[in-house]
């Protein structure tokens, strides 16, 4: 008698054993199922979203911002630096940076003044400027030869200061 239920407690186990194997393998499949499903999803938004954001550049060779300080022929600007292709929460998307701007002899400095045209509308010009018309606070933009992507210090080309 008690081989007999043994054998019965046996199979009665076994069964349940294989039948919670059976429902893990089917809520597997559904999961993976769902998922992919939810996956596809993501992926047909990222598509759209793509097509509103186009990919941050490889090569940089300007950055506008404002002057925080200088010294000597060096420029120290503060500028927003975007590290990321989709708008992120809470404006994460743009790290605020300082960068040391060098500047050389050989540097082009241009002031972008608006004046009135004949017909009465505005036009930006650029003036012939010097490195002692640019102030602290002001907004410049500089432009370099070389590519300045992530880097903390650069010769700067040309200085366009503007944007008053």
């Amino acid at each position: 008698m008690k081989e007999k239920l043994n054998k019965i407690t046996f199979l009665i186990f076994s069964g349940c054993v294989f039948i919670l194997i059976i429902l893990m393998i089917v809520e597997t499949s559904v999961f993976k199922r769902k998922f992919a499903i939810q996956e596809n999803e993501i992926n047909y938004w990222k598509a759209l979203a793509e097509k509103c954001y186009p990919p941050l550049p490889p090569i940089v060779t300007e950055v506008t911002g404002r002057v925080e300080r200088i010294e000597g022929s060096t420029i120290f600007l503060s500028f927003s630096e975007r590290i990321s292709r989709f708008p992120l929460a809470e404006g994460k998307d743009f790290l605020q940076k300082t960068i040391r701007v060098k500047t050389s002899p050989t540097t082009l400095i241009e002031k972008l003044k608006i004046v009135e045209d004949e017909q009465g509308g505005y036009v930006a010009k650029t003036l012939k400027s010097s490195f002692q018309e640019i102030k602290i606070g002001d907004r410049i933009t500089v432009v370099s030869k070389e590519n300045i992507k992530g880097k903390s210090e650069i010769i700067a080309s040309k200085i366009l200061i503007g944007g008053e």
